[in-house]
């Protein structure tokens, strides 16, 4: 196995450890939280601040990293997800576990990027959207098998804090791994003269990012994002509320949307980038978003349901990765600081969706689905219209 196929692996396996630990988290915190006399708002916003605090910081770690190394960036990334873990596990009062829910928010971001950055470092521009959609899929499997230990941790009677303290020791074992096998990857390309690699906050890189030729790539990654959230945020209660599904059912569809994604983005989204183009993807995967949506309003029944879910699970996990090897090729900054702006705007999507579809779930059931469909048609006619004259891209050193 060459070097950078090793590099590569172990990349997959510390994004699968990120989410897998984010994971476990989910069947836990509630009772954890109710444990320490949490109300509602108080554990929305442990929610929230995980996102939001990626969101922020996302770009000045991937900038970081451009400054001083991908493996010196990944590494104290995962040694303070670690730590996050532990503290969360010794808390009594709900505002400290706010704060590390926080600390985990920043420190996790400053993994995402960074390998995402080192993935475009070792990989060849043409492999880049197989590799990126590879990643993508590391991280469904960890999200898709994290609620799962979280709850059997639970179930087996190890205790909420004890279920945290796991998480904590695969974490540090997912840094002893990184620190012994991961070396400082050689950079592919040098960005152009004068783009350095400044830092940005989360509100700053919307500014810049919105501002270069990149903007309608970073805009798609939010409206990626936004749209499966949209769907994952509310999927529970529309089972429940819509199709009266109890909790079995509800577990089906999550292992069902996680089972598609880890298909979608580990087979289909390399072959269909070399057989149709990443542009031409991107376009169909926002309708097959839009078709899902429409099978969720119309269903009455869970398969209905199912096949809605599929169809909006093709979409994100189609877009994301191919935006990522897109703006990967065509950007003039360095890789860490472009991976942290598009990292950014992921999370940006991760925050605003939930709350949206929140209070709009009040009003009607299929008021998220009707809003993800417009943000998905909008994007669909605005970039049609803007890649429609453009030549199509060839390979190119990236």
């Amino acid at each position: 196995m060459s070097g950078a196929r090793k590099q590569q692996l172990i990349l997959f396996a510390t994004l699968f450890q990120v989410l897998l630990g984010f994971g476990i988290v989910i069947p836990i915190l509630p009772y954890f939280a109710k444990e320490l006399g949490a109300n509602s708002l108080q554990m929305g916003l442990l929610v929230t601040v995980w996102a939001g605090a990626q969101f922020l910081f996302s770009p000045l770690w991937g900038a970081f990293s451009d400054r001083v190394g991908r493996r010196p960036v990944l590494l104290v990334g995962l040694a303070g997800y670690a730590l996050t873990f532990g503290v969360i596990a010794v808390a009594q009062d709900i505002w400290i576990v706010m704060l590390a829910r926080f600390l985990g928010g920043v420190l996790s971001a400053a993994t995402i990027p960074t390998a995402s950055a080192y993935m475009a470092d070792t990989s060849a521009v043409e492999e880049r959207a197989s590799r990126m959609a590879a990643m993508g899929a590391a991280q469904n499997l960890g999200f898709m098998g994290g609620p799962a230990l979280g709850g059997v941790l639970a179930s087996v009677g190890l205790g909420y804090r004890q279920a945290f303290l796991v998480a904590m020791g695969l974490a540090l074992l997912n840094w002893i791994v990184a620190y012994f096998t991961l070396p400082e990857p050689t950079r592919r390309s040098a960005p152009a003269k004068g783009s350095g690699s400044r830092g940005f906050s989360g509100l700053k890189a919307v500014r810049v990012a919105l501002a270069g030729p990149e903007a309608l790539l970073f805009l798609l990654a939010f409206a990626g994002t936004f749209g499966g959230s949209s769907m994952f945020s509310m999927l529970g209660y529309f089972l429940i509320d819509r199709l009266g599904a109890g909790a079995d059912l509800s577990g089906i569809a999550f292992t069902v949307q996680g089972i598609a994604s880890v298909i979608f983005q580990g087979v289909l989204v390399g072959w269909a980038s070399g057989r149709f183009g990443e542009e031409r993807s991107i376009g169909w995967a926002l309708l097959s978003g839009v078709a899902g949506f429409m099978a969720l309003i119309l269903s009455h029944d869970f398969v209905t349901a199912m096949i809605g879910v599929i169809f909006i699970t093709l979409a994100v996990s189609f877009v994301r990765p191919l935006v990522t090897a897109m703006v990967s090729r065509r950007t003039r900054m360095e890789q860490g600081v472009t991976m942290g702006i598009q990292t950014s705007f992921d999370a940006l999507g991760r925050t605003v969706a939930p709350m949206w579809a929140g209070m709009v779930y009040l009003w009607q059931d299929w008021a998220p689905f009707a809003s993800a469909i417009a943000v998905y048609l909008l994007f669909y006619f605005w970039s049609r219209a803007a890649w429609q004259h453009q030549t199509p891209e060839r390979s190119v050193a990236g």
